[in-house]
């Protein structure tokens, strides 16, 4: 708007000058007044000319600039509704996601008071608590890091350690228990670039292990034949760790929506394990380490999860 008025502004002035030296200009011609009369009948006609253009470009200008603000104004409102929705809509969510395992440890703990239970019974009710305790832990964990990634208040903590180390332990955790891998008999294979000789980075151990962890629990539940492979490349201070998996895949226009969050695409309504905000937790932790996470998939060939994080 304040552009328009000094060009107006402008316009104005330069007009109060075409008049007063135009005028001058014209009467000292010294021309008889039947010709000074056509001069400054065209005169006339020629500014008024000028003066609708003018106008009529700043009145255009005016209403593209408006129609520019309404649109914006349409995309933000449109925007906080679809928000407000999916809020709710994972609230709702949670709020059914915490009764689930709260029930059972109630339950089964009241099951557990019962003088007349056999001890085989009381030991199953002993072992449904832990599961069902470990399971609201994970969700309330969940919920918190999803609540700081947020906030913006990710601590990052870097030092030096040997990333050959710490993906051989992670693969370890998985192979040395039973878990949901061994349950499906899917391998879990370190590329050939993982050896003995130390490979030391400069970065956050733990926020790149819960990364990972978050990436390989994320390949095994959605494969249930074939492997799930951990490679990486380290190349010009640039670290990309591969997660790479046999499983359904995901298709083009779901891509994008995984790492929202608040998405009711990204919880997976049929699995028993947390809420489904691994990947958008991952992907909000890879941004605090000033890296990113990209994803290539196509449905029924598996996908492939790439970290890549900058290195100092």
């Amino acid at each position: 708007m304040k552009s328009s008025l000094r060009i107006a502004l402008i316009y104005l002035v330069l007009s109060f000058l075409w008049i007063l030296f135009s005028d001058q200009f014209v009467n000292s011609l010294q021309i008889d007044i039947e010709t000074l009369r056509h001069i400054q009948t065209y005169k006339g006609w020629f500014f008024i000319s000028i003066s609708s253009v003018v106008l009529f470009l700043l009145i255009n200008r005016e209403l593209q600039k408006k129609n520019i603000v309404q649109q914006e104004l349409e995309k933000a409102k449109l925007k906080a509704e679809e928000s407000d929705q999916l809020k709710t809509a994972f609230l709702s969510n949670m709020s059914h996601e915490i009764r689930t395992p709260l029930n059972g440890i109630l339950g089964f703990s009241s099951l557990l008071g019962d003088q007349e239970s056999s001890s085989e019974a009381k030991e199953m009710c002993i072992e449904q608590i832990d599961q069902n305790g470990q399971l609201l832990l994970k969700i309330i964990n969940e919920i918190l890091e999803i609540s700081k990634i947020q906030a913006g208040t990710v601590y990052v903590s870097k030092k030096q350690f040997d990333l050959n180390k710490e993906i051989d332990n992670i693969v370890k955790t998985y192979t040395s228990i039973e878990s949901e891998l061994t349950k499906k008999h899917l391998n879990l294979i370190i590329n050939n670039n993982l050896n003995s000789t130390p490979k030391l980075i400069y970065s956050d151990p733990e926020k790149i292990r819960q990364i990972l962890i978050n990436l390989i629990n994320n390949a095994i539940k959605f494969t249930d034949k074939g492997s799930i492979t951990v490679s990486y490349l380290l190349k010009d201070k640039i670290l990309q760790i591969y997660v790479e998996d046999t499983g359904i895949g995901i298709s083009e226009d779901n891509i994008e929506k995984i790492f929202q969050r608040f998405n009711q695409h990204s919880i997976d309504k049929n699995s028993n394990d947390g809420v489904g905000l691994g990947l958008a937790i991952s992907k909000g932790i890879a941004e605090a380490l000033g890296g990113n996470i990209e994803v290539e998939s196509k449905p029924g060939q598996g996908s492939c999860f790439k970290l890549i994080l900058p290195l100092e």
